[in-house]
């Protein structure tokens, strides 16, 4: 974990991130957290909102997947095979699964599933890149995620646990001088 992102963690939610984890609610480590940063971003209807820092489910986990940009030409005059050319990277396809769960520990007060699932509900209704912090992101290269996909499902005889999946980009931004 790099100082920035335990200086964040100590700023926003008075958590002593000494190693790549801490102690979560449970009694059990949590390694890599995830955390949505604050800042004023664009929402529907052109509309600018202030958002605070939102650290992620403690259950929360990620997964990425990304492609080479490559064209293959086949070889001609009877022989096997082709030339590939490669251009570079897509962007990282980013995928967030976790629990919202009832979490008395939750240092921003979100502290029941039906909280969670609401700030991340607002997460989603961004509209361009909002910054990113935790280990995979920074080993990634990863400074911002759009969100494309969220979706909530239902877990039967299970009120408080609302399962949850965010399809994201990974982006880094890029800053234009004129």
């Amino acid at each position: 974990m790099t100082n920035e992102v335990k200086l964040m963690f100590k700023e926003a939610f008075g958590i002593d991130a000494k190693d790549d984890s801490y102690i979560g609610f449970m009694g059990t480590p949590v390694v890599d957290p995830i955390v949505f940063g604050r800042g004023l971003y664009r929402t529907q209807f052109n509309d600018v909102e202030s958002f605070e820092y939102f650290n992620l489910p403690v259950t929360s986990i990620v997964d990425f997947d990304r492609a080479k940009i490559q064209n293959a030409t086949p070889i001609d005059e009877g022989r096997q095979g082709s030339v590939t050319e490669s251009y570079g990277f897509e962007n990282w396809q980013v995928t967030i699964r976790g629990f919202c769960l009832s979490d008395p520990a939750q240092k921003q007060g979100f502290v029941t599933a039906k909280l969670q699932e609401q700030q991340l509900v607002a997460w989603d209704g961004i509209m361009g890149p909002f910054d990113v912090f935790g280990s995979p992101f920074k080993i990634r290269k990863i400074d911002c995620l759009i969100i494309t996909k969220i979706t909530f499902d239902t877990l039967r005889g299970k009120p408080g646990v609302r399962p949850f999946t965010i399809h994201a980009i990974g982006e880094e931004p890029y800053e234009l001088y004129l």
